[in-house]
């Protein structure tokens, strides 16, 4: 039997993984953004881009991804993160405390929806393999990924997994770390990032993390 402290914490996972969900499906069902929304984002990303680049193709000096193409309900869920303290909560990360500055200028709930998905709508640009590392060894490490980021790394909504194949592999593996080392997922309530990014990853060493990001670039 289960305790009460056990069905808690599961309630309280059901809760946040339904939550998410709803958010994936009004992002997805509505009809776009407005024109007027349109150009509201393209004003927004104008402070976006001085780290993001101009494209939205990142900048790996500063530690910026490239987040042209990516799912619109994966965006606003980041962004949101940033917001209530998912990300962003660990004084040494100085690259994810500036995007957390940035994000709380969103004070309008229509302007992270309006921004996500005017990039979903970029094209993507793929960068370049940067880091390294031995893919064969990857492959093997990813096979704990697959359940959620899928085979060929297009991710699932319904685990808030998102596609990592067109992700720069520095990025790939400066998460990895972060969640490794409690950058990432150790806030009780973000349910995904403690519950499967971060055991995921303590196991990891330096050596496995670079293998597998140089593998996770091969799924393009």
């Amino acid at each position: 039997m289960l305790s009460r402290r056990t069905r808690g914490r599961r309630s309280a996972a059901t809760l946040c993984i339904c939550a998410l969900l709803a958010l994936g499906a009004s992002l997805t069902s509505c009809g776009g953004p407005s024109a007027e929304q349109t150009a509201r984002a393209e004003a927004l990303f104008g402070t976006c881009a001085t780290c993001h680049g101009d494209h939205a193709q990142g900048n790996r000096k500063i530690g910026a991804p490239n987040i042209a193409g990516l799912p619109e309900w994966y965006i606003q869920l980041q962004l949101w993160e940033f917001q209530v303290g998912f990300r962003a909560y660990v004084p040494a990360d100085s690259t994810a405390k500036l995007m957390a500055a940035a994000v709380s200028t969103l004070s309008d709930p229509a302007d992270a929806t309006a921004l996500a998905a005017w990039l979903s709508d970029l094209p993507a640009a793929p960068p370049p393999p940067t880091v390294g590392g031995d893919p064969a060894k990857g492959r093997v490490a990813y096979q704990a990924c697959i359940i959620c980021h899928e085979r060929d790394g297009s991710g699932r909504l319904d685990k808030t997994a998102p596609p990592i194949a067109h992700l720069a592999d520095w990025y790939v593996a400066a998460q990895l770390r972060k969640f490794r080392d409690g950058w990432r997922g150790t806030n009780r309530k973000d349910i995904p990032g403690t519950t499967m990014m971060r055991p995921v990853s303590i196991p990891l060493s330096d050596d496995d993390i670079v293998n597998l990001a140089a593998y996770v670039v091969t799924l393009r």
